[in-house]
């Protein structure tokens, strides 16, 4: 027998509007799909690591040994009481872990026997920016301010979750999140949000690059995307290379909607290394460092706006809402390192458009470009990285400044920019912006300077110019130079 309690027709939330409207707006407009995408390829890489780990375990012991081997005590008790070695156990010391901050304002937490190790980095950042044809006063923003859990778990597994304090892109906070495992061989399987990169400073992490903004190169490759990633270093990092399968919710390198389910490939290669084929016999020689990259990316039914803005946020080339069978991206470059402080570097790009609109428009090519650049660092005893790309996971939490010597260098960074776009978008009416950009060329000059292990600044500048005027945003009739001059001051990590 059972009671039931009859309310006819009285409705909680229709009695309590602020609560019914709250949580109905919560559950409707909740995002479902990008958290149960997240959750799933989170399980799935863990039920790997499960597996591999089983795996590892049953392959250290001896194949050959008797299971039914008796083993021999080593006393009539097992343990010999009178031995002088025998370890009280209640002398043995547990880790119980510990939590630390240290002065570049890193919070690390190790929890017993240094597991797991967690490090939180809070960086705010101020941007400082002045461009010659917005207002006259610099505009101020804390928009690229961030919190950024990483860490290792088993020493083995690496994780990073990136929080975007503002909040105004694509993805929302979480502008990446991905685990990763790394095997003996040298291989990485990674899944999550991962970074979609394609270049020498496409990554989303602002702590990775020199510059303030993105180049002209990178907004044609860049951004993230969940997915499921799979590669590797090897022979010294002679050799770097990996496959990465896209699984929807991609975004631009400026953190919006662009793209579709696909695939993209890397590879980096050091022909001369010593480690290689035999190239220089000692370490410093010019062509010993010398590297080259390719990398190619291909889309499935991509949808999005395909953008260029300028370093001062002017917009150069915007498309519509675009609908595409298929996009595809191939990248390569080289960076030859002159001396440990001083590189040269080059890329190029080429980007094309298939199935576009209703009448499925082919547009190989729509969209080259190139960049070569100077790099140089001084007062500083730490050579400019050379392996690239610089993206792939590894122990993070090892690079710790606190394990490090106080070296703080300045870095140089000149670089030439151009792009040139076709008329097929503008001809099918498919632009939003309409001027004409046959060749845009841009010159860019960057200073960073670590001051401390906490505080970091750079001062960027860009001279952007057409062979056409550049319409203006705001009423602010038309250009055909652009100069911006930017300041981001970096507190932490």
């Amino acid at each position: 027998m059972g009671v039931r309690v009859a309310i006819g027709e009285t409705n909680l939330l229709r009695e309590n509007p602020l609560m019914g409207s709250s949580i109905f707006n919560f559950f409707t407009n909740f995002r479902w799909d990008k958290y149960l995408r997240a959750l799933l390829l989170v399980s799935l890489n863990l039920s790997i690591l499960q597996s591999t780990s089983i795996l590892e375990a049953q392959i250290d012991g001896d194949p050959f040994e008797d299971p039914f081997a008796e083993s021999t005590p080593d006393g009539i008790f097992g343990v010999d009481p009178f031995a002088e070695n025998i370890q009280n156990p209640q002398d043995t010391q547990v880790d119980s872990g510990s939590i630390s901050i240290e002065k570049s304002g890193r919070i690390r937490i190790l929890g017993p026997g240094g597991v797991p190790d967690l490090s939180i980095l809070p960086s705010l950042r101020l941007d400082f920016l002045h461009s010659s044809e917005g207002s006259p006063d610099p505009d101020v923003s804390t928009t690229k301010s961030e919190i950024r859990f990483e860490g290792n778990l088993l020493k083995e597994n690496s994780f990073l979750v990136r929080f975007d304090l503002a909040g105004n892109k694509s993805t929302g906070v979480i502008s990446e999140l991905w685990l990763d495992r790394a095997f003996d061989s040298g291989l990485h399987l990674t899944a999550g949000r991962l970074p979609i990169t394609m270049g020498l400073e496409s990554f989303p992490g602002q702590e990775k690059r020199i510059t303030i903004t993105p180049g002209l190169l990178d907004w044609l490759g860049g951004g993230s995307a969940w997915g499921v990633r799979s590669g590797g270093s090897w022979v010294n990092h002679s050799l770097t290379g990996d496959i990465q399968l896209s699984l929807g919710d991609n975004v631009d390198v400026g953190g919006k909607d662009f793209g579709g389910y696909g695939l993209l490939t890397r590879f980096t290669m050091r022909p001369f290394s010593r480690y290689l084929f035999g190239g220089p016999a000692e370490a410093g020689e010019l062509l010993e460092g010398f590297s080259f990259f390719v990398t190619g990316r291909w889309d499935h039914n991509a949808k999005g706006k395909l953008q260029i803005n300028s370093a001062g946020d002017v917009s150069l080339y915007r498309s519509t809402d675009l609908e595409m069978e298929n996009a595809n991206w191939v990248r390569t470059g080289w960076r030859l390192p002159i001396t440990d402080f001083f590189h040269i570097e080059n890329e190029w790009n080429r980007t094309s458009l298939y199935g576009v609109g209703d009448d499925k428009t082919d547009m190989p090519g729509e969209i080259t470009g190139f960049q070569f650049s100077f790099r140089l660092r001084l007062g500083s005893e730490t050579p400019l990285p050379v392996s690239i790309p610089l993206d792939l996971p590894g122990q993070i939490s090892d690079t710790s400044p606190k394990d490090q010597k106080e070296d703080f260098p300045v870095d140089l960074l000149l670089r030439y920019e151009q792009l040139s776009p076709k008329e097929r978008l503008l001809n099918e009416g498919l632009l939003e912006t309409e001027h004409d950009l046959s060749d845009l060329r841009s010159l860019r000059l960057v200073l960073s300077k670590q001051q401390t292990q906490s505080i970091r600044w750079i001062l960027e500048s860009a001279w952007t110019r057409n062979n056409s005027p550049i319409n203006l945003s705001g009423n602010l009739g038309q250009a055909e130079d652009i100069f911006s001059f930017r300041c981001l001051m970096e507190i932490g990590l």
